[in-house]
């Protein structure tokens, strides 16, 4: 089954002009050192991603010496995000087999000094793109992130462990932070293809705010909230409610808002 499962992700890559994994991690006095790795079918220019880790790990500002190529490497925010460019047109050359691109300092989180976790990487917050790549003229090409399973502390063995990776199920998260002010995130995962209305209530259960209505693929989506209703007026102070919808799924979930 294991070499099945991971024979299926392998050709899943094979129509990506992109593709990216975790090549090493590395013990550092403060932490680890994450190498990651990519093959591409043409030169990159630029490329964007947020690195999660089941929120084990933080991910540390990197050294200007983070890439081999003259980019300019920004990461070390709460969210993750790594974000290379060059400001003299240097690219990242065209490569048939995994080369290194750009090694992450993070830190582990506590209690999860010896947690098994799934490394991966996302871009947009509604789940539609896994990681936004460039080529040498700034235009975007498909690309793809070889999710990672690595017990925190363990040796690297530099493979992929598919026993760790469930299938996708339906999901509604508790918002983060709660209580929020101003804004609030909401996760949700979608196990099969379908019609998703994610709404927003009053404690009356009148209909604040329509977050999501359309149709999602399979797969985990981040949504935010600002605290405004339907016509962009902010609301007032209090309990809310937030409502999942589809064909096979409903959830519904309390927060408050602080003012």
């Amino acid at each position: 089954m294991r070499k099945f499962l991971l024979l299926v992700i392998i050709s899943g890559f094979m129509f990506s002009d992109a593709m990216f994994k975790v090549g090493a991690i590395t013990t550092t006095d403060s932490g680890y050192d994450i190498q990651i790795d990519y093959m591409s079918d043409v030169d990159l220019g630029g490329y964007q991603f947020n690195l999660l880790s089941d929120e084990a790990l933080t991910l540390g500002t990197c050294p200007s010496s983070a890439d081999e190529y003259g980019f300019t490497v920004s990461c070390g925010s709460v969210s993750g995000m790594v974000l290379a460019f060059s400001f003299t047109g240097t690219t990242v050359p065209a490569s048939s087999e995994y080369a290194t691109l750009v090694t992450l300092p993070v830190t582990v989180n506590a209690g999860f000094e010896s947690a098994s976790i799934v490394i991966e990487a996302f871009e947009a917050s509604d789940g539609s793109s896994r990681l936004v790549v460039s080529n040498s003229t700034g235009t975007a090409v498909d690309a793809d992130f070889h999710e990672a399973a690595w017990t925190v502390g363990q040796a690297w063995d530099g493979e992929l462990d598919n026993d760790m990776i469930s299938p996708i199920e339906f999901s509604l998260s508790d918002n983060y932070p709660n209580p929020f002010n101003p804004s609030t995130s909401i996760d949700f995962s979608i196990a099969e293809p379908s019609i998703v209305d994610l709404l927003i209530y009053d404690a009356s259960g009148r209909l604040v705010k329509t977050l999501v209505s359309e149709n999602k693929g399979v797969g985990t989506y981040t949504v935010n909230w600002d605290g405004t209703n339907n016509n962009g007026v902010s609301v007032s102070a209090g309990m809310y409610l937030y409502k999942i919808n589809t064909e096979n799924y409903v959830e519904t979930k309390k927060m408050l808002l602080v003012k």
